[in-house]
């Protein structure tokens, strides 16, 4: 059951003591959204239903995170690639986009107030952190950098550049590092607000 002082024993945690109470984070994702009678395709969008459905699976299941996470590629989109959203599976590329310096030339950091369905992620982390509080761990997810390269390029590309191109898979690493550390890409304000760090 979720209950107060569980970002004390997640962070705790993180650092290897032994918490008080150990959390439990079960990545009930796809499952919540059955139960919840929520389709991928409104898991994307629909802020209501969506923040609805986390809540019901904290309070039916007892875990002690909130995780939203409609699938892997929010804040891939902006970067160009071409998505299959269908109702009943999370999105995926139609394509990958090609890996080399022409692409990595076009990209841009992603703007989190307008991009896509950024702000529509980012209005489902507030409204589950309003509706929950302290009480559980509320939380959103981004791909790390090389992991990052996979889902933009495809495996095979990433694989075959780190033998063929070495100096790409670096330079789209450093690209992929900048947008997602915490002093570089996006920042949180006092009001819980996410924007480009220095606008």
């Amino acid at each position: 059951m979720a209950y107060q002082g569980v970002g004390r024993d997640f962070a705790a945690c993180v650092k290897g003591r032994r918490p008080p109470r150990m959390p439990v984070f079960a990545l009930g994702l796809e499952f919540d959204l059955h139960v919840g009678g929520v389709t991928c395709a409104e898991s994307r969008t629909n802020v209501d239903k969506t923040v609805r459905c986390i809540v019901q699976a904290i309070d039916r299941f007892g875990y002690d995170w909130a995780m939203v996470f409609p699938d892997d590629y929010v804040e891939f989109e902006p970067l160009g690639l071409s998505m299959r959203h269908e109702e009943d599976t999370p999105a995926m590329p139609e394509r990958y986009l090609p890996m080399d310096r022409a692409t990595l030339s076009r990209f841009r950091l992603p703007d989190p107030a307008n991009d896509l369905r950024l702000p529509v992620h980012l209005e489902m982390l507030r409204s589950v952190r309003e509706r929950l509080g302290d009480t559980v761990l509320v939380v959103g997810r981004i791909a790390a950098p090389f992991s990052s390269l996979a889902l933009v390029y495809g495996m095979e590309a990433l694989f075959t550049n780190l033998v063929l191109d070495p100096d790409l898979i670096r330079d789209n690493l450093r690209f992929f590092i900048e947008v997602f550390k915490p002093s570089g890409g996006f920042v949180q304000d006092r009001r819980g607000c996410i924007r480009r760090s220095g606008g």
